[in-house]
């Protein structure tokens, strides 16, 4: 296959996995995020169980695997918070095609408030719990709500932190390129701190370069890519633009061919929705031999509730029975699997 079609079909498949991301799982990121929150929760408590925690423990696995392997893969190809980030960059230089680049010093200062932002949930919010985290306040809860098909939730969601918080990323990522991603995302700064040590990488020998720094005027990251011979930093995405605008064939992935990255999305994305299928299986058969046989602290009944959830809300039916909670069931959602 010649490099040329392969760039036609490397940027294809990226635009529709982003569309697929966007509308068939906005919330792939944010489980996996909170799946991290959920497991160091646990073992701080000393509860951990990986029976009940298999699904989160799946999803972690594979994108730690994933972003060791082929870096940060995901943030290129699936997050849908990256496509929405994408979209408004293309809109914006449509009706204004001048911008204006952050200044590197600036850039690179401002690329570690993401980890901040990831040191204080990690051990503020997680492990010492010196505040209470609520659903509302993340600009993640409110996108998600807002790209369900088929169910639009109602526009009081928006006066809320998290919509506030979403306005301010949507109209800051018209002016800068993939911001939140660059500076805000906790969950991009877990993947770029483990990518950093990836088996696939963009080489580039600084020696054949024309001096054009076409690849640097166009990652969407900010990467200074005229600095390296190899581009291992953890902030690259792996969204293969430098390969594509390189007018000598320069930049290109170290292994031979830019199917690499496709291939990789496929496979995080089987693993990720086979995992927890297997684990509802494992998690049904035990609890169906687990049932408790004494006598429970609660009252016998039926009882519902309601909840916010990453769409919307969600309600419930909750039965028990001498004492102990004995079914569990969702009336309604908007949720994905």
């Amino acid at each position: 296959m010649d490099n040329q079609m392969e760039k036609k079909i490397g940027k294809v498949f990226r635009r529709f996995a982003q569309i697929a991301g966007f509308f068939i799982m906005p919330g792939l990121f944010t489980s996996t995020f909170f799946g991290i929150r959920d497991l160091v929760m646990a073992m701080v408590s000393g509860d951990f169980q990986i029976q009940e925690l298999f699904p989160q423990l799946i999803l972690v696995i594979v994108m730690t695997i994933g972003a060791i392997l082929f870096g940060r893969v995901f943030c290129g190809y699936l997050c849908s918070f990256g496509a929405m980030a994408d979209l408004l960059w293309f809109v914006a230089r449509k009706v204004h095609p001048k911008y204006h680049r952050v200044p590197k010093q600036v850039d690179r200062i401002l690329k570690w408030v993401k980890y901040l932002i990831l040191a204080f949930l990690f051990f503020g919010v997680w492990v010492f719990a010196l505040i209470s985290y609520d659903a509302m306040n993340s600009p993640w809860t409110i996108f998600g709500m807002f790209t369900t098909i088929g169910n639009f939730p109602s526009l009081s969601y928006l006066i809320s932190v998290g919509g506030f918080l979403l306005l301010a990323i949507i109209i800051a990522s018209l002016f800068v390129e993939r911001f939140f991603c660059r500076y805000l995302c906790p969950m991009g700064a877990y993947l770029s701190m483990i990518s950093s040590f990836r088996f696939f990488f963009i080489k580039k020998p600084r020696e054949n370069c024309k001096g054009c720094s076409l690849c640097s005027q166009n990652c969407p990251m900010g990467l200074p890519l005229g600095e390296f011979d190899q581009v291992q930093s953890g902030e690259c995405i792996n969204c293969n633009v430098c390969t594509n605008v390189c007018p000598k064939k320069n930049a290109q992935p170290n292994l031979k061919g830019k199917l690499v990255y496709p291939i990789a999305v496929v496979l995080i994305l089987g693993l990720c929705f086979g995992g927890p299928i297997l684990a509802k299986q494992m998690i049904g058969s035990s609890e169906s031999t687990n049932a408790p046989s004494t006598k429970g602290i609660y009252t016998d009944g039926t009882y519902e509730g309601n909840g916010t959830g990453f769409r919307g809300e969600i309600r419930v039916s909750v039965v028990v029975k001498n004492g102990n909670i004995a079914e569990i069931n969702v009336l309604s959602h908007q949720e994905d699997e």
